[in-house]
């Protein structure tokens, strides 16, 4: 599946992002957009400096924060994997959005289904 890194809007979750770029949030696809070079492609150098911080996590990262003013890359994004309805109101979150599939075929059902 392609996926698009997609940059929210402040305080926007991933699945109102991506439904506004006619796509759909896409979770297990975290390790597609929990990268530095994708969070400065998005949000230009000069928001996110030299690097971006690598010592938080949440499943509302990756994400700028207008708060710490940093590019922010989940720690753990295994055990704190995106929540597609996860916001936060100082963040501008970074989504793994791809094509709109129904939701039995989803990674999520799949997953709860046992099947992957």
């Amino acid at each position: 599946r392609q996926i698009t890194p997609v940059a929210g809007r402040k305080g926007e979750n991933c699945t109102i992002t991506c439904k506004r770029a006619n796509m759909a949030c896409h979770s297990g696809y975290h390790k597609d957009v929990n990268k530095c070079d994708v969070l400065k492609r998005l949000f230009g150098a000069e928001k996110c400096g030299p690097t971006c911080a690598d010592n938080m996590f949440g499943n509302d990262l990756p994400a700028y924060n207008h708060a710490f003013k940093q590019c922010l890359i989940n720690q753990k994004p295994t055990e704190y994997k995106i929540n597609c309805q996860q916001a936060q109101v100082d963040s501008e979150r970074v989504c793994p959005c791809g094509e709109v599939v129904p939701e039995w075929l989803t990674h999520d059902w799949i997953t709860k289904q046992g099947l992957y």
